[in-house]
């Protein structure tokens, strides 16, 4: 057990697929998701594209609702409710991918699983005794008032690092990270 810190997650980890990825004997002590605060941009660019949408509507042919006896009209309408439910059902599942972006931290690796499609997966697993430096960047107003950032966990030697961006309260996982590799450098030093 780690000092200082929560006890592990072991029983609150009820993702089938996470509990899948641990090797035998591996405590999960923290599950890392997304600040939602990442999504807003996407939000805002489809409120932007429904104003254009709507705009164009109103100002290129301001007659098109009042009068829906006439095919045509009733065809532009129907085009444009039809592209912002596509709009909406898009949003939907960007939301639902990004939700399932995830770093498990353990007592022995870190599992980061990277979505970006609705079916494109990419899993990344890390020893936690590769891990050399745990760094926090916190650019922008938004992300001090509102605590999110990106924590870039540095290997040793040629292996990749891990980017976990937006963050939520990045520095309490770099030191959870630090802790869960200075917790398990002890523990090879007690094994005989």
């Amino acid at each position: 057990m780690l000092p200082d810190t929560p006890p592990p997650l072991a029983g609150a980890i009820t993702d089938r697929a996470f509990a899948e990825m641990l090797e035998p004997g591996e405590t999960p002590l923290d599950v890392v998701k997304r600040h939602p605060i990442g999504i807003v941009g996407l939000y805002l660019e489809a409120l932007v594209a429904v104003a254009a949408v709507l705009s164009l509507i109103f100002l290129i042919a301001p007659d098109i609702l009042s009068d829906l006896s006439k095919q045509s009209n009733r065809f532009i309408v129907a085009g444009s409710v039809f592209a912002v439910a596509i709009l909406i059902f898009v949003l939907l599942i960007a939301t639902y991918a990004y939700r399932l972006n995830k770093l498990l931290i353990t007592d022995r690796n870190l599992i980061q699983i990277t979505q970006r499609a609705l079916f494109g997966r990419s899993i990344t697993r890390l020893s936690i005794a590769t891990v050399e430096e745990v760094n926090v960047e916190q650019k922008g107003i938004l992300a001090t008032i509102f605590n999110y950032g990106n924590l870039l966990i540095q290997t040793a030697g040629a292996r990749p690092n891990f980017l976990f961006k937006t963050t939520p309260d990045p520095n309490r996982y770099a030191n959870r990270i630090n802790q869960a590799r200075q917790a398990y450098a002890e523990s090879l030093k007690e094994r005989p």
